[in-house]
């Protein structure tokens, strides 16, 4: 896992939840995504503030599954998020300065 980047959602992505899913709609793309609720709550974690190792330390606290298991689904689901465009990286918490890639 790489430590030091703070991934960031795509500002104009649109979220709604809806039962045990969340909708992810980029009006950019014009395209929905759908995800679980473990991959909607590693987005609402995607705010700039919080590095990949500790969100899989936030998500530990609440989840039932080994560390180990729980930072490759972390890995996963950011990588997933910024391979469709939804997440970009910076080298900096909380600030747009820093950005390493996406939008």
């Amino acid at each position: 896992m790489i430590e030091g980047i703070f991934p960031i959602r795509k500002p104009s992505v649109v979220t709604r939840e809806i039962e045990n899913e969340c909708i992810l709609y980029d009006p950019d793309g014009k395209l929905v995504h759908i995800v679980n609720a473990t991959a909607r709550d590693v987005w609402d974690l995607c705010d700039g503030r919080h590095t990949l190792e500790a969100i899989a330390l936030k998500l530990y606290e609440e989840y039932d599954v080994e560390m180990s298991v729980l930072k490759k689904d972390v890995q996963k689901i950011i990588s997933d998020l910024e391979r469709i465009g939804l997440l970009s990286f910076s080298s900096e918490s909380g600030t747009e300065q820093g950005r390493i890639s996406g939008q």
